[in-house]
């Protein structure tokens, strides 16, 4: 296996985040838009249902994200014109942000998926 460049590894974190936002992210509103057509659901019959909905929400928010990392991954691997900064620096930076943007909405999709099921 061949060692990587901080750049390189700075790309797969940036890519690794933009899929953990966005399959919390994906499912949420996949859930709300459901709530929004067919109204509130019993709380009874969800414990009966074959939870085929749930597999798609999951799936969907999984190829979701999934498309959303790759996307990212490609458009940062994209070259850039020779500015003589440290490529992974832009990298490493975003990766924060999203760090700290992961701390706030991963917690509030599961908490509106928890207090609307």
């Amino acid at each position: 296996m061949s060692e990587q460049s901080p750049a390189e590894r700075a790309r797969i974190a940036v890519a690794s985040l933009v899929f953990a936002l966005g399959a919390p992210l994906v499912y949420a509103a996949l859930r709300g838009f459901e709530q929004l057509r067919g109204g509130a659901s019993d709380p009874t019959l969800i414990v009966r249902a074959l939870h085929t909905t749930y597999y798609w929400r999951v799936s969907l928010s999984a190829w979701a994200a999934g498309l959303a990392a790759l996307i990212v991954f490609g458009t940062l691997r994209a070259p850039r014109a020779a500015t003589g900064a440290d490529p992974a620096f832009a990298e490493k930076r975003l990766a924060r942000r999203l760090s700290v943007l992961a701390l706030v909405v991963v917690p509030l999709s599961a908490l509106f998926v928890w207090v609307r099921p």
